[in-house]
């Protein structure tokens, strides 16, 4: 059809292609679990809750913001520090996508990723293990300040 002039080099061309393509993958891959936790949590409110709601005039909105995210605090918390951790730990897409060279450029470099290398390529464990302790710590406070957001209104 002639709407481009060569094709797209997804994975080793300059830009942000790859880093585009990973997170797409990862979406795609996350989504799915997610959408059912999402789902899960929806299903396991009481009806009684819309049923009032509906009896006292609320509308679709008022009852949305006002009685299901509420109750879908815990599930969407589980949610998100697991997605946090899956994406502070992201290793195997840019691995598989890179060959395990982190090509282009680095630009498919994760922590996980940096931390795989110079403990299994340039042998430095001591090092690779420093980096997984910090990486550690990185998801305990993200974890606990995402924990303390969540639970900010219940106090």
């Amino acid at each position: 059809l002639g709407l481009i002039a060569e094709p797209v080099n997804w994975l080793t061309g300059a830009g942000l292609t790859a880093q585009m393509v990973v997170g797409v993958i990862g979406a795609w891959m996350w989504f799915g679990n997610s959408f059912i936790m999402l789902m899960a949590g929806v299903q396991g409110i009481n009806r009684d809750y819309y049923e009032a709601a509906t009896i006292d005039g609320a509308g679709r909105w008022t009852v949305f913001f006002k009685i299901t995210l509420p109750l879908l605090r815990p599930v969407m918390m589980y949610v998100a520090i697991t997605s946090l951790i899956g994406g502070l730990q992201l290793f195997d897409i840019p691995y598989l996508i890179s060959g395990a060279k982190g090509t282009p450029g680095r630009s498919l470099f994760t922590a996980v990723f940096y931390l795989f290398n110079m403990a299994f390529t340039n042998r430095q464990m001591g090092y690779a293990a420093a980096i997984a302790f910090v990486l550690f710590a990185i998801i305990a406070v993200c974890s606990f300040i995402a924990f303390r957001l969540m639970n900010k209104k219940e106090d």
